[in-house]
């Protein structure tokens, strides 16, 4: 797997975004969003994943405690065991819905099987816990929502081929710094690498 300080001829454009049952909207619409606008200017693929082609809901379970009847689904165009064999990058989004074993464990299984061929993964928020769950994240700097740990010093957290980002917004925000990370390579990854100590590491 690369990593942003070793040498690569050309950015990635082959893009994967994960979902699951109870996502949280923005964690997807965000980071998608960002790129539509890159898409303008560069050739970029879009694959969406999920357990089924079928459409995936952010309802979750606490919404059924209100009554409510309010959620959005989005569409996949490729199932975890039909993945496209070339994707290059992966976002994984949080939610509620990451809360529940039954909701990420398919996800689980396929970003271990996936994760080798990858340049970069993303984490937006909670997806981080996700992430972890495969153990690619031991020993790691990681970030998530601030609501799951105690202390967060960073709105976004680079280590390697892994990125995750603390908020839902945030996702955006760090989609436009992989952009630069791509596009600039090693002038853009020394100007995080400041940042990098300060960040708690994941200690699974």
């Amino acid at each position: 797997m690369a990593s942003t300080t070793s040498p690569n001829p050309k950015p990635p454009t082959k893009i994967g975004v994960i979902l699951f049952p109870g996502f949280q909207l923005l964690d997807v619409a965000g980071p998608i969003d960002a790129l539509n606008i890159l898409s303008m200017t560069r050739t970029l693929h879009l694959s969406i994943l999920a357990a089924t082609l079928d459409p995936v809901s952010t309802r979750h379970h606490a919404t059924a405690t209100t009554g409510s009847d309010f959620a959005q689904s989005i569409v996949p165009t490729h199932t975890f065991d039909n993945p496209p064999e070339d994707l290059e990058v992966l976002i994984i989004p949080g939610g509620i819905g990451a809360r529940k074993d039954e909701n990420v464990e398919p996800v689980v299984q396929f970003v271990k099987k996936v994760f080798p061929t990858l340049r970069w993964c993303l984490t937006v928020c909670t997806g981080s816990w996700v992430l972890a769950r495969t153990g690619l994240l031991d020993g790691k700097r990681a970030t998530s929502n601030k609501r799951a740990f105690g202390t967060v010093s960073l709105l976004i957290c680079f280590f390697l081929s892994f990125s995750s980002s603390v908020s839902i917004s945030a996702g955006i925000e760090e989609v436009f710094i992989i952009a630069l990370v791509a596009s600039f390579g090693l002038l853009a990854d020394m100007m995080l690498l400041r940042s990098r100590s300060s960040v708690p590491r994941w200690t699974g």
